[in-house]
């Protein structure tokens, strides 16, 4: 079975690429992807998958499930396919979503003998929003196995950990006066916002807590003669787990509200972009995956990383055995994400020969946990124990 996988995977190699290079010319920004979800969707159809799009009320994001009709493991794969704002596939999601749609078709090729269900999630707005995150909030991944998807790189690079990331706004409504009316005193709302970062100040002089915190002031006040009745702070809290963040957020809501108390305004909290969870590797997981990647023929492999950046993949790894793994498309060259020359990298030939052997590789990983059943009671132990040590 192995061998058909490899096989399938170079047989369709121009319809990988294809995929890849017809969503790299026609850039779409998150939430606005129709033309490459569609192009996914049509694609899995055609192989016999069945697909849901809409997918959760959200336009673009699917979910194409091709199952065996007989008892097994559920293995997912993760497509992306958004792009930045003028630079186009800067991220490289192009390639990212056709590795995902390829590793999941190989797949199925083999299901009907392992048995289970092979699953491709088209996940929008990984840049913005994270789908990934609403998915998981509303048990999407309840019932999978593993989750899995390979992310372009300027090399190969084991699955690692990501940081938690929360975004609050807290937003104070005082009462506006003119600044020299004396007598009808206002509440001066910016006062309260100032106030706050005064003690996140204080928060920052502890580096013991590892949290990174950053804020602006997107509304505090229009001109100096009136006293602002209503002024706003966001902050990004960054750290290396959820639960660190959470705490560090409470102090942050608590202060807030006395801040609030002692000046004689009222103040609204909100997380106004989705919470991040850290990324937890499933270390089991991702030593198969490495195995599997230098049988697809690509054998130096950097070891993981604690990335200070933060992924909607996070959240799914809370829920269900995970990795995110990175290949490499810059020929050895070090060239940094969100650029145009990443972006130039992800329509190369040499880009698109190393996600079909990440392809491969997935695909290969996805049939291992078909077949061996301690192997997988193995990655969920180590899942299971994750979950214990942060409840």
């Amino acid at each position: 079975m192995e061998r058909n996988i490899v096989e399938w995977v170079d047989a369709n190699s121009a319809t990988f690429i294809n995929l890849s290079r017809e969503i790299h010319a026609h850039p779409e920004l998150s939430g606005e992807e129709h033309r490459a979800a569609a192009l996914h969707v049509r694609l899995l159809r055609e192989m016999g998958f069945l697909v849901e799009q809409p997918f959760l009320d959200l336009d673009t994001a699917f979910r194409a499930v091709y199952d065996s009709g007989r008892p097994g493991p559920c293995v997912a794969y993760l497509a992306e396919y958004d792009a930045l704002p003028e630079i186009g596939h800067g991220c490289g999601h192009n390639l990212l979503g056709a590795v995902s749609t390829f590793a999941g078709l190989a797949l199925s090729r083999a299901v009907s003998q392992t048995g289970g269900r092979v699953i491709v999630l088209g996940c929008p707005a990984e840049e913005t929003a994270g789908a990934k995150v609403q998915m998981a909030e509303q048990g999407v991944f309840d019932r999978v196995d593993v989750a899995m998807l390979a992310h372009p790189y300027h090399r190969f690079q084991e699955s690692g950990s990501s940081t938690a990331l929360q975004a609050l706004r807290f937003a104070f409504f005082g009462k506006e006066a003119h600044a020299a009316d004396v007598l009808n005193a206002g509440i001066n709302a910016l006062d309260g916002v100032l106030a706050l970062f005064r003690y996140v100040d204080k928060i920052k002089e502890n580096k013991s807590n590892h949290i990174t915190i950053n804020g602006v002031i997107p509304h505090g006040g229009t001109v100096a003669n009136v006293i602002p009745g209503y002024a706003a702070a966001e902050f990004h809290l960054r750290g290396h787990s959820g639960i660190a963040l959470d705490e560090v957020a409470k102090n942050m809501e608590n202060e807030a509200e006395r801040i609030a108390a002692k000046i004689g305004a009222k103040v609204n909290i909100s997380h106004y972009e989705p919470t991040y969870e850290n990324m937890v590797t499933n270390k089991m997981l991702s030593k198969v995956f490495n195995v599997c990647l230098r049988q697809a023929g690509q054998e130096e492999i950097a070891p993981a990383e604690n990335s200070p950046f933060s992924l909607d993949m996070g959240n799914v790894s809370q829920v269900c055995p995970s990795i995110h793994p990175y290949f490499g498309i810059c020929k050895g060259e070090k060239v940094d994400l969100h650029t145009e020359k990443f972006c130039s990298c992800a329509d190369q030939e040499y880009a698109h020969q190393q996600g079909l052997i990440t392809a491969k590789a997935l695909a290969l990983t996805g049939l291992r946990v078909m077949q061996d059943k301690e192997l997988l009671v193995e990655i969920k132990k180590e899942f299971q124990s994750m979950k214990q040590c942060n409840a």
